[in-house]
């Protein structure tokens, strides 16, 4: 079993000073230089740099573009020099940083001696080294507390990511050494909450694996604390890393993440360490374990899931499911999002695979040739029912594989200046929830010829919602990545807090509309179900408790596969 740490992964600062540099680079305005590298984290470095944002290390002033001070920050003499330079100024510095800043100004103003504790020679502590008038000293450990004056005035500070039980110990024989200690608790608020959780994770597990940067401090840090509980430690900066570990009788392995450590590389650290741990096991689970991973990567258990959402919308509309419209429905699933992972769609490309990204290589011939049979027998099947399905599941095939390979097959029609549909934000989400209502309630209803209801239109609304629901599920997951690689989605323009309010109002808005269709009460429950999955799904989601990858991916359809099932159940119990 793997714990995933809540906190894992960006913190406050990180995210700002990247959302800073993104937006600076979306809006042009030549090359972006950054004073040092703007995170600890190598692959994002090297994604950055992949959009023209380099650091400033080791080159000369540059003649053009603009300079970004980092989440670091700088001393006021150092900001003097970017400001000579003659380009535009940038500051992404972190606000706990700036505060800290502030603080060691304030009292060096007063003649206090300024106590940094923090590591020599970080980034954040020069900075705050260039605030303090000369007064300032860092302090390491227990010597550097003997090298302080007794009759001096101390104000103690801390680097924003120092280790919380080392700056109290060393704050304590300050305070006992001087005439006049003033401590300032600085360390920042996820600091605190990121080391908190890993000590308490790390004393409920087997192994601890911490993800991050080897030039990281603060992952360095998170590695000795955990270590400090006694439990075994391993530092992996990539998934690369973990197939060197020894986890021979490891049953739980706990994960956390340095601040600097983007969500993709946590992912496929959690998912190359439950394939490690898969091949440990015997017998059944591993069986099990295989075979969920196949129907869910060739997307079988998609086409289930739509099956399964197409026979709650047939009794939500009061008509009977058709076995060959399920059948076809089905394969045109699997044809459309299969083709959408053989081209690359949704991965981050940034020349490293995941072990999902692996498999869609390693078996590009075989599931390309299931995407083709599929989309084939979907039409056939389309075919033989009626003229009208076999138009709808044709334009929605190829409407499939153009937005899938859109950059082999050349670029899309454009007009107004350059604009696209891919150009739209969350144009997939909507475009994927469209292409699922038409196919399950308006292509089975027009061969039908059955005429129009509010029943009909409530059903388009249930499985437009359900399936954006979905989509947005996986926005959230991705919102770092997304970010990161420019796409627009709804996190990465309504941020975190502003989508999980999109995602609860759709869920109420959805149970409204259930309510209010003229169903019987008994099926209104039924139908009901998927949110309160959802809803579960969601809250677990967020306190890292759901599973990562193929998985989570899984866990998310599974609301349709509830919707099917509660559907079956009532009308088997002789309520339809």
């Amino acid at each position: 079993m793997i714990k995933l740490a809540r906190s894992a992964g960006f913190c406050m600062g990180v995210k700002r000073a990247l959302d800073i540099v993104l937006e600076l680079s979306r809006t042009g305005g030549g090359p972006i230089y950054t004073d040092g590298p703007l995170i600890h984290n190598p692959q994002i470095i090297e994604l950055l740099e992949r959009k023209g944002i380099r650091s400033l290390a080791g080159r000369g002033a540059p003649s053009r573009g603009l300079i970004v001070i980092r989440a670091h920050g700088v001393s006021p003499e150092r900001r003097e020099a970017l400001r000579r330079i003659g380009l535009p100024l940038h500051d992404a510095t972190c606000p706990d940083v700036a505060k800290v800043q502030a603080i060691v100004n304030k009292y060096a103003r007063r003649g206090y001696e300024i106590a940094i504790i923090g590591d020599r020679g970080h980034a954040e502590v020069e900075g705050l080294l260039g605030y303090s008038r000369g007064l300032g000293r860092v302090i390491s450990g227990p010597e550097d507390v003997e090298a302080l004056d007794r009759g001096a005035k101390v104000c103690v500070v801390a680097q924003t990511t120092q280790d919380v039980r080392l700056f109290q110990k060393l704050a304590e024989n300050i305070s006992a050494r001087v005439s006049e200690c003033v401590v300032c608790d600085t360390i920042c608020r996820s600091t605190k909450e990121r080391q908190r959780e890993a000590i308490a994770l790390a004393r409920s597990v087997d192994a601890m694996v911490v993800v991050g940067g080897r030039n990281s401090a603060n992952t360095a840090r998170l590695v000795t604390i955990c270590g400090e509980t006694g439990v075994t430690v391993f530092h992996v900066e990539s998934e690369k890393d973990c197939d060197a570990l020894s986890l021979r009788h490891v049953n739980r392995v706990g994960v956390t993440a340095g601040a600097s450590t983007p969500h993709w590389v946590i992912e496929r650290v959690v998912e190359r360490l439950g394939a490690i741990l898969s091949l440990e096991r015997r017998g059944a689970t591993r069986c099990a374990r295989l075979i969920g991973q196949g129907l869910i990567r060739t997307h079988l258990y998609t086409a289930l899931a739509a099956v399964c959402l197409y026979m709650a919308a047939c009794l939500f509309q009061a008509v009977p499911a058709q076995a060959p419209l399920a059948l076809g429905l089905g394969a045109c699933i699997i044809c459309v999002h299969l083709a959408h992972r053989i081209a690359g769609r949704g991965l981050l490309s940034h020349g490293e695979e995941t072990l999902t990204q692996e498999y869609y290589h390693d078996h590009r011939k075989s599931l390309s040739f299931l995407a083709v049979a599929s989309g084939g027998l979907s039409l056939w099947i389309a075919a033989r029912v009626h003229n009208v399905l076999f138009i709808c599941y044709l334009a929605l095939i190829v409407m499939g594989l153009y937005y899938s390979f859109e950059e082999k097959i050349g670029k899309c029609v454009r007009w107004n200046g350059g604009w696209s549909l891919r150009t739209v934000p969350a144009s997939k989400d909507i475009f994927v929830a469209t292409a699922w209502m038409v196919a399950i309630v308006l292509g089975p209803r027009l061969v039908a010829h059955a005429p129009w209801t509010f029943r009909a239109t409530a059903a388009c609304g249930y499985v437009f919602g359900l399936v954006f629901i979905r989509s947005i599920f996986h926005d959230l997951r991705t919102i770092h990545d997304d970010t990161i690689v420019g796409k627009e989605t709804i996190p990465t323009l309504m941020g975190i807090r502003g989508t999980e309010l999109i995602l609860g109002g759709a869920m109420v808005g959805m149970c409204a509309l259930v309510l209010a269709s003229a169903i019987p009460m008994g099926l209104k429950i039924a139908l009901a179900v998927p949110f309160a999955y959802s809803a579960t799904y969601f809250a677990l989601s967020r306190r890292r408790f759901a599973a990562g990858g193929v998985w989570c991916d899984a866990l998310a359809d599974g609301q349709f596969i509830m919707a099917g099932m509660s559907a079956l159940i009532w009308s088997a119990a002789g309520q339809g």
